[in-house]
């Protein structure tokens, strides 16, 4: 009978040895899916800051293009204000000559 309940009390040992054991391979996958969870939220991370980069990356461009424009338009502007400079200056020239060609008469 002693024997018996030892080999009784033996095998629910194995048991619960087993359960214990199933516990702590079900604990390993539990923390491997949690360590999965956290590398994705950085590799989010990461990816929204490569998109963010990106983005500045345009807007600099789109300012730089911006100050590009803002010097064309400046450039144009002194152009247009040299071409009115020249035809006043020739203006000058001809009522000069004119004025020249009045007094010769």
């Amino acid at each position: 009978m002693k024997n018996l309940r030892r080999m009784i009390l033996s095998q629910s040992k194995m048991k619960n040895l087993g359960r214990v054991i199933l516990n702590q391979s079900k604990m390993k996958n539990l923390k491997r899916v949690i360590l999965n969870k956290s590398k994705i939220k950085n590799l989010r991370k990461v990816i929204l800051k490569q998109s963010k980069m990106k983005n500045l990356r345009r807007v600099m461009l789109s300012q730089s293009k911006l100050k590009n424009l803002r010097r064309v338009i400046l450039n144009q502007s002194k152009i247009k204000n040299l071409r009115r400079l020249i035809l006043s200056q020739s203006k000058m020239q001809n009522l000069r000559r004119v004025i020249l060609n009045q007094s010769k008469i």
